[in-house]
């Protein structure tokens, strides 16, 4: 299992985004960093595979991205996870500690 990273993609993206960095390669070698992470990435609301919300109150407030990324990190139970996010992920991310700091 590993260490746990969890991405967060940006505005108008979706989990599929962050796929070429679960494996990298380079000249010398590749490096598959999901035997050494426990990687998880998941579809903000609205985006992807997520439901699309209709209700301004259900996408609006900076609280309701506090609070999905909460219940990712309690339902796939991360611990301290190491967090990768860009864009819009940066703002999600940022309300995130806002609300919930960063123990």
């Amino acid at each position: 299992d590993g260490p746990h990273i969890l991405f967060i993609h940006g505005m108008s993206m979706n989990h599929l985004c962050f796929m070429p960095q679960y494996s990298v390669s380079n000249d010398d070698e590749n490096i598959d960093l999901t035997k050494h992470f426990r990687i998880v990435s998941f579809d903000l609301r609205g985006h992807g595979n997520s439901a699309k919300p209709w209700r301004k109150k259900d996408i609006a407030p900076s609280k309701v991205w506090a609070d999905d990324i909460a219940a990712i990190i309690q339902a796939k139970k991360l611990h301290k996870p190491i967090v990768v996010a860009w864009s819009f992920g940066g703002y999600v991310i940022a309300d995130y500690v806002r609300k919930y700091g960063t123990s």
